[in-house]
């Protein structure tokens, strides 16, 4: 694909696309369009469409929140997409002769008859059809599944709801991963193709683990060095980084067992994110020793800036504007009566003008 393609997504403007798509939709009363997601390996693209269900319960401000039916097609048979045959009794009699002996004899009447998957959504309610791994699924289970993208049924015409989204998602061919190209006819029939672009997987996955809780220095290692959030996998290791990998370093990072003890750390870090990046993220962490005593300088303690060294002038606006953030919300906190703080306002402000103290000298280096 053209590095100039303008379907080239971050992760936020895939998730507000398919938002907009299905709210859209069922404000309308028309059938959501269907939606296509590829992208490298753990760059969050099933992680956007699990997201969607509470996003969409909110804005659409439903009592329920939309299933999620996540169906693996990688790991199925064309018979689990589009149902199983099995044959019934009608109640019929058949003349049936046997062609040997000439003997006639009667017999009921059987049909063939197909299942309807039990994954298969029949209620009126807003949901989402997820079906994952369409791109690296069997030849024969793509076709399975075209039938329910392109006629929304499956084979024994059982028709899905109105109000369930179709989204499919596939890694790229160039991944070497074993995808296989969508029929035309079948690509023609999704509304929104979105690729994740890689390059740009910094841009949002920062604001994302800010958010999520990952460890803070998680998120200044990545704004310091972008390029490092997704690397392609190599032959070398097994491991490499990408978004879905930089929250098992994170986990690891929240795991006192292997946390406090450095060595063991930094195997746990490689085995996330591969030797190269996971080196390169342990020298950033060792700046930490060198980080101000935060409850001192919030306490009023002064604190100087040496912009001696890139690393740490990283890690030290990544540690500060988490401290900053604390602190904004322990005064929001008390603004709404909310929280165990024992501070009073005056208290938080101050600290907040401590901290910004430190702030300005890091603007002042920025000019």
């Amino acid at each position: 694909m053209s590095n100039f393609a303008l379907n080239k997504v971050t992760i936020a403007e895939a998730a507000e696309l398919l938002m907009a798509n299905i709210v859209s939709a069922v404000e309308n009363k028309y059938i959501p369009l269907n939606a296509c997601i590829t992208g490298s390996p753990g760059l969050g693209k099933s992680e956007i469409v699990m997201q969607l269900a509470t996003r969409l319960r909110d804005v659409l401000k439903l009592d329920y929140t939309p299933a999620v039916i996540d169906v693996r097609l990688g790991g199925m048979d064309s018979a689990d997409v589009q149902g199983i045959p099995y044959v019934a009794h009608t109640g019929f009699k058949l003349q049936v002769t046997n062609h040997t002996t000439g003997e006639t004899f009667e017999t009921d009447e059987k049909d063939m008859f197909f299942s309807t998957p039990a994954w298969f959504p029949r209620d009126g309610r807003v949901s989402i059809l997820f079906l994952d791994e369409l791109l690296n699924a069997p030849i024969h289970v793509q076709h399975a599944a075209y039938r329910i993208i392109l006629d929304r049924t499956v084979q024994n015409n059982t028709k899905l709801p109105d109000t369930c989204a179709i989204i499919a998602a596939g890694n790229l061919k160039s991944d070497k991963t074993g995808a296989k190209p969508l029929a035309p006819a079948a690509a023609n029939r999704f509304g929104l193709h979105l690729t994740i672009d890689s390059e740009r997987a910094a841009e949002s996955f920062i604001e994302y683990a800010v958010g999520a809780g990952f460890n803070q220095n998680i998120a200044g290692y990545l704004n310091w060095k972008p390029a490092h959030t997704y690397e392609a996998p190599n032959s070398e290791e097994a491991a490499f980084p990408t978004p879905r990998s930089w929250y098992m370093v994170s986990t690891h990072m929240k795991n006192k067992y292997i946390a406090n003890d450095p060595r063991m750390l930094r195997i746990a870090i490689a085995g996330a994110v591969g030797s190269k990046v996971a080196t390169d993220f342990m020298g950033y962490l060792e700046f930490n020793e060198k980080l101000p005593d935060w409850k001192k300088v919030r306490a009023g303690e002064g604190y100087t800036v040496k912009h001696d060294d890139g690393g740490m002038m990283y890690n030290l606006s990544n540690s500060l504007a988490f401290q900053i953030i604390d602190a904004l919300k322990e005064a929001n906190s008390i603004k709404n009566g909310e929280g165990t703080s024992k501070k009073t306002a005056d208290q938080v402000e101050a600290e907040l003008g401590h901290l910004c103290d430190v702030s300005e000298q890091l603007k002042k280096e920025a000019r």
